[in-house]
């Protein structure tokens, strides 16, 4: 099983190598000039912090339920690696 995987991949790391190593074109590396526009800094007066009130709601809600009613008795779950 292994020979097999093994045998099928080999071609295909051979062709990836062999079309990676294709020069770049000359379209690729004449680039046009993109125009920028330069400004220098000014000082602005901000708070340092903004408070707000209101309330969150999400923008979609879902109902859900259980679909049999009872007393759970044990939860088996694996706890997950940091």
């Amino acid at each position: 099983m292994l020979k097999k995987h093994l045998f099928a991949l080999i071609p295909v790391a051979c062709v990836t190598m062999l079309t990676s190593c294709v020069p770049e074109t000359k379209a690729a590396s004449e680039q046009t000039a993109v125009p920028v526009q330069v400004r220098t800094p000014d000082v602005v007066e901000r708070a340092e912090s903004i408070s707000a009130s209101g309330s969150i709601e999400g923008s979609e809600t879902a109902d859900v339920a259980f679909q049999v009613g009872g007393r759970m008795i044990r939860v088996r779950s694996k706890r997950a690696s940091t």
